[in-house]
């Protein structure tokens, strides 16, 4: 009887703590969303650290191909860096870096200008659909956070793994357990020398893992973030969530070619 009680006070803390949890991350979101309402509109006095702006422009490269792009003579001689700090009133690295590109690589087709401004009237007079954009955006993070752009290209640029050299060392390791057994002294050395080469290959590897699991981890937030936007229902939010849908779908589909890596 004495287990049954436990068991449930076990359970009933879990439940306060799963509620705590999620009060708690409401709190939290609606004090973020109290500080946006106190920055709309307003001057950003804040400046954005240069090795940010460094990831920004390599990214920018990454994408410009042919296209037209301020160069970055141009960009400093009209100190454009503290336009962009002025302006940068995103709240996630997805805005920061799609308006650094915008700015760096300015639009020519009428189209394009006319769907952007349509989305900035949308934004600027419909508060409830501005916030509920802010709100799903927050979850992508924005300080201390690469840009998604320097994160994906770790998966397209990663060579695939060597499996042959992980197969040699689990041989190895087999091979010194079996000696163990005829002879002791022989297995003892072969097994430490297998740890040893497995200590050195992690020591290579670890960091490339580190950046793959950021990768994907930047991944999954994009696509929960564009699953939430998808689901909001406002007038002329049509072009909106198509457009994050687009977005979402590619994402799966560089996750599902990353896993052959």
């Amino acid at each position: 009887m004495k287990e049954l009680y436990t068991a449930a006070g076990i359970f009933v803390v879990l439940i306060l703590l799963g509620v705590w949890m999620v009060q708690n991350n409401r709190n939290e979101q609606e004090k973020k969303l109290v500080q946006l309402r106190k920055k709309w509109g307003k001057k950003q006095g804040k400046r954005t650290e240069r090795e940010k702006k460094e990831k920004l422009e390599a990214c920018l490269r990454r994408k410009a191909g042919e296209n037209f792009c301020v160069d970055a003579i141009t960009w400093n001689d009209l100190d454009l860096d503290a336009v962009f700090d002025t302006v940068d009133h995103t709240v996630s690295v997805c805005g920061e870096e799609y308006l650094y590109t915008a700015l760096r690589m300015p639009v020519t087709t009428t189209e394009i200008r006319e769907e952007r401004e349509r989305l900035m009237k949308l934004f600027a007079e419909n508060q409830k659909a501005r916030e509920a954009v802010q709100k799903a955006l927050l979850l992508m993070g924005k300080e201390k956070m690469n840009p998604p752009t320097e994160e994906i290209a770790v998966l397209i640029e990663a060579e695939p793994g060597e499996k042959g050299k992980y197969l040699l060392m689990a041989g190895i390791a087999v091979l010194g357990i079996g000696l163990l057994f005829v002879l002791p002294p022989l297995g003892v050395s072969v097994l430490f020398a297998s740890m040893v080469g497995n200590g050195l290959m992690h020591g290579r590897e670890s960091k490339k893992l580190e950046s793959a699991l950021k990768a994907f981890g930047c991944i999954l937030r994009l696509q929960r973030t564009a699953g939430n936007l998808e689901k909001k229902k406002f007038p002329d939010w049509k072009c909106i969530r198509s457009v994050w849908k687009n977005r979402k779908n590619n994402s799966v589909r560089l996750q599902e070619n990353a896993e052959h890596l």
